[in-house]
C-alpha cells in the first residue's frame, strides 16, 4: 500500500473515531409522553459490614449502596481512560417522569463536563428548572467485563436503560475521592458511579443475571 493511501486511511479512522467519541448515536425518536416513570433507588447493601476498598488497575473502588436506575438517554459523553476514568470514561444522563418526555425535552439542552452536567431551559418549557434537576441524573457507568463495557458504549441517545448495580466510591494513590462529578452541581444527588452488573436496553437484556433476587 503506497504511503499516502495509508495515510488517507489513517485519517478516515481517526476522523470515524473522533465522530464516535463525541456524537452518541441517535435512537429513533418515540411517541411523545412520559416513557419512565420510576425514579432511580439506591438499596442498602447486605454485606455492609464488609464493605472495603479493592484494586481496580491504579485505583481503588468501594460499593456505597445498589443501584437500581431506569431512563431515557438524554446524551452521553466520553472521557479519556486516565485518572479515575480508567474506571468509568462512559457518561450517561438519564431521564425520568416529565424529563423522559419529548414534549419537555424539546424546551431543553444539557450540557455534559467535569463528569456532571448541566440543564438550560427556554422560555417555553413546561417544567421548571427545579424539575429538571429532580427527574434526570449524570452517571458513570462501567463494567468489570470487556464485552459489557462495549455494550455501555453502545447505548444510543433517545434509548431507555435500566441499569443495576452498585453506586461507587473511587480513590487514587493520593487518597482524593470521587463519587461522581465534581460538586459543582445544584443538586447533591446529580452525579453516581455506577458499576452495572444488570443492562437492559429498551426491551432487550443484554448482559447480568436478571432471575436473581438481588445484586449483591
Amino acid at each position: 500500500m503506497k504511503k499516502s493511501m495509508l495515510l488517507a486511511l489513517t485519517a478516515l479512522l481517526l476522523v470515524a473515531w473522533f465522530w464516535r467519541s463525541h456524537h452518541a448515536t441517535q435512537a429513533p425518536r418515540p411517541a411523545d409522553g412520559e416513557l419512565v416513570t420510576t425514579p432511580p433507588t439506591w438499596p442498602g447493601l447486605s454485606f455492609s459490614n464488609h464493605i472495603a476498598y479493592t484494586s481496580y488497575g491504579s485505583l481503588q473502588t468501594m460499593p456505597m449502596s445498589g443501584a437500581d436506575l431506569m431512563g431515557r438517554v438524554l446524551a452521553s459523553k466520553q472521557y479519556p481512560s486516565t485518572g479515575f476514568g480508567e474506571s468509568s470514561h462512559t457518561d450517561l444522563v438519564l431521564g425520568w417522569g416529565p424529563m423522559s418526555d419529548n414534549r419537555a425535552l424539546h424546551h431543553l439542552k444539557i450540557t455534559q463536563a467535569d463528569r456532571g452536567m448541566d440543564i438550560a431551559l427556554d422560555s417555553a418549557a413546561p417544567i421548571t428548572l427545579a424539575a429538571a434537576d429532580n427527574s434526570s441524573i449524570n452517571v458513570s457507568v462501567y463494567s468489570d467485563y470487556v464485552d459489557h463495557s462495549a455494550m455501555l458504549d453502545g447505548i444510543r441517545i433517545g434509548d431507555v436503560v435500566r441499569v443495576v448495580g452498585w453506586r461507587m466510591r473511587v480513590r487514587d494513590a493520593s487518597g482524593t475521592t470521587w463519587d461522581g462529578g465534581h460538586g459543582h452541581e445544584r443538586k447533591s444527588q446529580s452525579s453516581a458511579v455506577i458499576l452495572v452488573l444488570k443492562l437492559q436496553v429498551n426491551d432487550e437484556k443484554k448482559f447480568g443475571n436478571w432471575t436473581a433476587a438481588t445484586i449483591d
